[in-house]
C-alpha cells in the first residue's frame, strides 16, 4: 500500500468555503508590522523661489524613508487642515487610514473566510505600503477612508459626450469632480457638431472648441482652489472633424498671445498671469487619426482626405492628408500639442470589444529584435504583422522561469503580440560580444535574482543564455521568393545544362550561401565562391563544384596566382534570386546572414552554418600550458558574428566574440603574387569561439563538410575532457540608445519568452 499526496481540490468539505484564505508571507503572527521597524520624527519642509512653500514639524515615518518620501506623503497625502490638531501627523496613520477601510469592506462583502484571514491581509498590506514594496496611486491617498469624500480610487476616467447640452454639461460637472478628487479624464468631444454646421433652429453650431474652453476654466479653477494637485486632463477630436484645424493649431495661438504678454512685462512662471489669462493649458490634445488617413498622408496618390459632418455624414470640406499631417507636424513642434492616436490599431487589439469601440484612450523591445519561435527566429515587428494577419506562430519560453523550475523549453501560442508606441530604448553589452536593445523597464531572467529591469541589472547578475533547440518546427521548406527563371551552364567538352531556379530550401543551397558569405563575393557580373589551397587539397571545391552543379546548372573553375581557386557562376538570374534571398555585395567588414535563413528549417540553418564555419572556421587546439580548445570563425564583420551568434542560440550553442585584432592605421599596402601594389583598408577583426560542452553540440548538429576539419574536431572530442560552458552572461555596460516602436507579447505558459 503506498500513500500518495491528493491534490486540494479533490478532497470534498462540509461545503463550498467561501472567501479568500490569505497566508501570512511578510509579517510574523502576533507582532504588528509597525513595530518591526524602527520610527522617528522629523520636520517636513519644501522650499520654493519665494521661501517656504509647505512645512510640517514632527512627522512620524520609518527611519529609513528618504526626506524626499516624507516631504511627498506629508504635504501630498496627509489628510487635514494643516494647522488643525486633527491634520494627519504619521505615516501610521494614513496607512490605517486607507487599509482600515479596504479591510472593513472586505469583511462587509464577505471577501474573507475568517476573521483571522482579514488580520492577515491587513498586516501584510500594512507591512507592503510602510516597506515601500507597493504603493497604491494619488486619489486612493487623497479619498479613501476620509469622511465626507467620495471614495474614489481610480486614477483615470474616460468620460463620452453626446451632441446636446444635457451632456455637454454633465461633461463639466462630472470632469470637475473627477479633478476635485484628484484623478484625471479623457474625452473624446468628436460627436459634437462642428462650427461649420447648421442648428435646426436657424444659425450654426458653437462647435467643440467653444466647449473646450468651458471644460478647461473648470480645470483651471479647480486646479487653483484645490488642494491636491493639477487637473490631469485629455482632450481628443477625430481627424475627418470639420473643426480640425481649429484644434490642431488652438494651443499654439493661445501661448503666442503668452510670449506676447512676456514681453510686455507680464509674469511668465507657470502660475503667473501670462499662461493664467490664456485658454486650453489645462489639457493635452490629441488627433484620433486612422489607418486611412496615415496612408493618405503618406500616399498623396492616394486620394483627397473628406471632413464629414457629425449630423448626415456629408462631406462638409475636402483637403489633403498630407497638408492636415504637416499642419500637425508644425504645430506640435511649436507647443507640444497636438499628439495623435491611431484608432484603427487601438481597436483592432481591443480586448474587450463587445462592450463598444475604444474613442479615447506598455512596451518591451524595438522591432528588429528576434524571438526564438517555430516559425524561426523572427523580428518582433514581423511577429506582431503575421500574428495581425491571423497567422498563428508559436513562441518558445524556457522551463527555468516556471514556478517549479526546470530544463529545456516549451512552445506556446502568444495570449497577444502588441505594438505599444514609442519608447526609450536602452542598449545592453554583456560578456562574450552579446548585446540586447530594450526599454529600460524591460525584465529579463537572472539566474541569481529571477527579473530584473534592464535598468536595474548589476555587474554581478548572471543574465542567463538559451541552452536548449528552439527549432523552428513550423518553418516552410517552400522558399520566401519565386523567381520563375532558368539557368544555364555548359561544363569544358560538356553538353548544355539546363535547369529552373529552386523553389525549395536544400542543404546544398544553404551550404553554398553560408561559403559564399564567408569567402565569396557577388559582383555585378557574376556570383563567386574562393577556395584555399586546404580547402582544394581537401576537396571542398569539387564538392562545392557538383553542389552548384545540382542547384545552378554548373560553375566555372578557376586558378588564381595567389594559390586560390575561384567557382564562378555569371547568371544575372542567379544573382537577382540570391539577392531576394537576403545575399548582398556588401565587402567583408559589413558582411551579414541573410535574412531568409533565420527563418529557414533546421536543416537549412544548420547546413547554413556549416558552409560559413567551413570558410572561415578553423579547429583550434593549445595545450601549452593553460588549455585553449575551441571551433573559431574569424571575420572583418562584428556584425556577421553576433549574426552567427544568435542563430547558433537557436541550437542552444553559446558563443563568444573576442577582437582579434585592433586598428593599426587606416590603409594597408599589399603586394600581389603578380607584383601589383594595392591598399586595403585595415580594420580589426574579430573571432566567434565555441568551447567547452557547447563543442559537442557543434559536432553533433553543425559540424564541417571538410574531411580534415571535421576529423580534427573529432580528434578534439575524443582526446580532451571538457568543462560545462557557463550558464550566463554578465552586463558589461548600459547606455541610452534613442527612442523606437516598441513591441511584447503574453506568454500564457510562463510568461517569458526568448529573445
Amino acid at each position: 500500500m503506498t500513500i500518495t499526496e491528493l491534490p486540494r481540490q479533490s478532497v470534498p468539505s462540509e461545503g463550498p468555503r467561501k472567501g479568500v484564505v490569505v497566508d501570512r508571507y511578510f509579517t510574523t503572527e502576533g507582532v504588528h508590522p509597525y513595530d518591526e521597524i524602527e520610527w522617528e520624527r522629523r520636520d517636513a519642509k519644501i522650499g520654493g523661489d519665494g521661501g517656504i512653500v509647505f512645512e510640517q514639524r514632527g512627522v512620524e515615518v520609518p527611519k529609513f524613508w528618504s526626506m524626499t518620501a516624507t516631504n511627498v506623503v506629508a504635504s501630498k497625502y496627509f489628510r487635514g487642515k494643516l494647522t488643525s490638531p486633527d491634520r494627519e501627523w504619521s505615516v501610521k496613520q494614513m496607512v490605517d487610514r486607507v487599509v482600515d477601510r479596504l479591510t472593513n469592506w472586505g469583511v462587509e462583502g464577505g471577501y474573507f473566510t475568517t476573521d483571522k484571514d482579514a488580520l492577515v491581509f491587513n498586516h501584510e498590506l500594512k507591512y507592503l505600503m510602510v516597506n515601500q514594496h507597493a504603493s497604491f496611486n494619488s486619489p486612493v491617498w487623497f479619498n479613501v477612508g476620509v469622511e465626507g469624500v467620495p471614495q474614489q480610487g481610480s486614477a483615470c476616467f474616460i468620460l463620452s459626450v453626446d451632441d446636446d447640452m444635457p451632456s455637454i454639461l454633465d461633461w463639466f460637472k462630472n470632469e470637475g469632480m473627477i479633478f476635485k478628487g484628484g484623478s484625471g479624464a479623457g474625452i473624446n468631444v468628436s460627436r459634437i457638431r462642428s462650427s461649420k454646421e447648421q442648428l435646426s433652429g436657424g444659425g450654426y453650431a458653437s462647435g467643440p472648441l467653444s466647449f473646450m474652453r468651458g471644460a478647461d476654466s473648470v480645470a483651471g479653477s479647480i486646479k487653483s482652489g484645490g488642494t491636491t494637485r493639477r487637473a490631469a486632463k485629455m482632450v481628443v477630436l477625430d481627424a475627418d472633424h470639420p473643426d480640425i484645424r481649429d484644434f490642431v493649431w488652438c494651443k499654439a495661438k493661445e501661448e503666442k498671445k503668452a510670449w506676447a504678454l512676456g514681453e510686455a512685462g507680464y509674469d511668465m512662471s507657470l502660475n503667473g498671469e501670462a499662461w493664467q489669462s490664456i485658454q486650453f493649458q489645462n489639457a493635452n490634445n490629441s488627433v484620433r487619426a486612422t489607418d486611412e488617413f496615415m496612408q493618405k498622408a503618406t500616399d498623396p496618390s492616394a486620394g483627397s482626405w473628406d471632413l464629414k459632418a457629425r449630423v448626415g455624414g456629408e462631406v462638409i470640406e475636402t483637403t489633403s492628408a498630407q497638408t492636415l499631417l504637416r499642419e500637425l507636424s508644425e504645430a506640435a513642434w511649436a507647443c507640444g500639442d497636438p499628439g495623435m492616436q491611431f484608432d484603427t490599431t487601438i481597436n483592432d487589439w481591443h480586448t474587450s470589444p463587445v462592450s463598444g469601440r475604444i474613442n479615447g484612450s506598455n512596451p518591451c523591445f524595438p522591432g528588429d529584435s528576434r524571438v526564438h519561435t517555430t516559425h524561426g527566429l523572427l523580428p518582433i515587428a514581423e511577429l506582431f504583422e503575421r500574428t495581425k494577419a491571423g497567422e498563428d506562430i508559436e513562441v518558445y519560453t524556457h522551463r527555468a522561469t516556471a514556478e517549479q523550475p526546470g530544463d529545456g523549453v516549451v512552445a506556446s501560442m502568444p495570449l497577444a503580440v502588441m505594438r505599444n508606441g514609442t519608447s526609450d530604448i536602452v542598449r545592453l553589452r554583456f560578456t562574450g560580444g552579446r548585446e540586447l536593445r530594450c526599454t529600460p523597464n524591460h525584465r529579463i531572467w537572472t539566474t541569481n535574482r529571477g527579473y530584473v529591469a534592464a535598468e536595474e541589472l548589476k555587474q554581478d547578475d548572471l543574465v542567463m543564455l538559451n541552452d536548449a533547440v528552439t527549432a523552428p518546427t513550423h518553418a516552410s521548406w517552400e522558399l520566401p521568393v519565386a523567381l520563375a527563371a532558368k539557368v544555364a551552364a555548359r561544363p569544358r567538352e560538356g553538353q548544355l545544362v539546363i535547369r529552373d531556379l529552386p523553389a525549395r530550401w536544400s542543404d546544398p543551397l544553404a551550404e553554398l550561401m553560408g561559403h559564399l558569405t564567408g569567402d565569396g563575393c557577388m559582383t555585378k557580373d557574376s556570383t563567386v565562391w574562393v577556395y584555399g589551397g586546404d580547402d582544394i587539397t581537401d576537396g571542398l571545391i569539387d564538392y562545392h563544384q557538383v553542389m552548384l552543379g545540382e542547384v545552378f546548372a554548373g560553375a566555372s573553375r578557376s586558378a588564381q596566382d595567389n594559390g586560390t581557386a575561384q567557382l564562378r557562376v555569371g547568371s544575372s538570374a542567379v544573382r537577382e534570386f540570391l539577392t531576394a534571398l537576403g545575399v548582398t555585395t556588401d565587402r567583408a567588414a559589413t558582411k551579414h546572414i541573410p535574412a531568409a535563413i533565420f527563418a529557414a528549417p533546421t536543416e537549412v540553418q544548420a547546413a547554413y552554418l556549416r558552409g560559413l564555419f567551413g570558410a572561415d572556421g578553423c579547429v583550434s587546439r593549445v595545450e601549452d600550458g593553460k588549455a585553449n580548445r575551441y571551433v573559431g570563425l574569424g571575420s572583418a564583420s562584428e556584425r556577421l558574428l553576433k549574426d552567427a551568434q544568435r542563430l547558433l542560440s537557436a541550437f542552444g550553442i553559446r558563443g563568444r566574440i573576442y577582437r582579434t585584432r585592433q586598428v593599426v592605421r587606416g590603409v594597408l599596402p599589399y603586394r600581389r603574387v603578380d607584383g601589383a601594389l594595392v591598399d586595403y583598408e585595415s580594420g580589426p577583426m574579430y573571432d566567434l569561439r565555441i568551447s567547452g560542452s557547447d563543442l559537442e553540440r557543434f559536432a553533433q548538429q553543425i559540424g564541417f563538410t571538410s574531411n580534415r576539419k571535421q576529423a580534427e574536431l573529432s580528434r578534439l572530442l575524443g582526446e580532451t575532457t571538457r568543462y560545462a560552458t557557463k550558464t550566463g552572461t554578465r552586463l558589461m555596460s548600459r547606455e541610452a540608445d534613442g527612442q523606437a516602436v516598441v513591441y511584447n507579447l503574453n506568454e500564457p505558459i510562463h510568461h517569458s519568452y526568448i529573445v
